[in-house]
Formats: C-alpha cells, sequence, structure tokens
C-alpha cells in the first residue's frame, strides 16, 4: 500500500483522489489501445514489406539469369536498366522495414509492455485508495 494514502483523513478526499486515479488510468488505457492498433498495423506492414521484398529479389534474380544469356544489344540493355530499377526498388524496400518493419513491431511490443507495467502499477495505486476509503468507512461507522 501507498503510505502517504494513510495520511487523507476524509472520505471526500479518497473519493476525490479515486476519481482523479480513475481518469489517469483511463488515459493509461487509451495509450494501449491505441499502441496496439500501432503494433498491428506494423505487424501487417511488416508481412507485406517481407513479401514485396521477396518479390522484388525474385524478379531481380530472374532478371540477372536472363542477362547472362543474353547477347549484346538493345534487348539486353533494356534487362540491364530493369535490373537497376529492381536493385533500387529493392534498397527502398529495406529501407522502409527499418520504420516499418520487425525493428518498428519489437519497439512498439516495448512501449505495450511498459504500458502494461504503467497500468499494473496504477491498479495498485487504485486499490490502496479503496483500501483507504474502506478503512475510512469503517472508523467512520
Amino acid at each position: 500500500m501507498y503510505t502517504n494514502i494513510s495520511n487523507i483523513n476524509s472520505l471526500a478526499d479518497c473519493t476525490a483522489l479515486l476519481s482523479l486515479a480513475n481518469e489517469i488510468k483511463s488515459d493509461i488505457e487509451f495509450k494501449r489501445t491505441s499502441k496496439d492498433r500501432i503494433q498491428n498495423s506494423l505487424e501487417t506492414r511488416s508481412t507485406d514489406l517481407n513479401q514485396s521484398i521477396d518479390a522484388t529479389q525474385y524478379d531481380l534474380d530472374k532478371s540477372i539469369e536472363r542477362i547472362a544469356t543474353l547477347s549484346e544489344g538493345d534487348e539486353k540493355e533494356a534487362e540491364i536498366t530493369k535490373k537497376i530499377g529492381l536493385e533500387y526498388q529493392l534498397r527502398k524496400l529495406n529501407e522502409k522495414v527499418k520504420n516499418y518493419g520487425q525493428f518498428a513491431v519489437i519497439l512498439k511490443d516495448n512501449e505495450v509492455d511498459r504500458l502494461e507495467a504503467e497500468l499494473l502499477s496504477h491498479q495498485i495505486f487504485l486499490d490502496s485508495i479503496q483500501t483507504r476509503i474502506t478503512e475510512l468507512s469503517a472508523t467512520s461507522n
């Protein structure tokens, strides 16, 4: 129990503190819900990015194979240009992974865990206030 709560000696003060603490709890729960939504979005985006990377890498590999089989000429030059575009696209996708990929998901996991710990601590605080209200109610009867 929070020892400072025992310094509160009126039911009205306890009730006011409980009301304020419940508002804070609601704010924390809202933040957690928001982080959960962002995390779900990042997980979906991460999966989509990985699929795009795999598809682009496949296309790049096929382009490299095709270039090796072509003789010099316009068709080979066009395929080399296509290969350069695919390499650029792959690089951009890999950069996006940093913002929306598994790293971002892990960081959001950490934020959600931190909010869960904050919620748990706040619930202990709320329970302490409720206990003090019970104590004050018993002594006033």
